[in-house]
């Protein structure tokens, strides 16, 4: 949420916000998120908690797959948003 509102601040042309800091700021937080993932991965991969529409191998992949996704949304936008931040 916080990298959609600086996107919408970086698109307004003409008002000269330097928002390095606000990117550098946000991606401590991400780090904070991938330790969240790091621990449920950890923690539930030998069970990981699935749906109970789903077969137990479907819902395996469904699960790595939320996972993968909370890790590639931001990251996306971190690599084209400020790429010097994650060298």
């Amino acid at each position: 949420r916080a990298l959609d509102l600086l996107g919408h601040f970086e698109s307004i042309k003409g008002i000269g916000l330097t928002l390095a800091d606000k990117y550098e700021t946000v991606l401590r937080q991400f780090g904070r998120e991938l330790e969240e993932v790091k621990r449920v991965y950890q923690s539930e991969k030998e069970d990981p908690s699935i749906g109970r529409n789903l077969p137990p191998l479907a819902g395996r992949i469904v699960w790595a797959r939320q996972l993968f996704a909370r890790i590639e949304g931001p990251m996306s936008v971190f690599q084209t948003a400020c790429p010097e931040l994650l060298q």
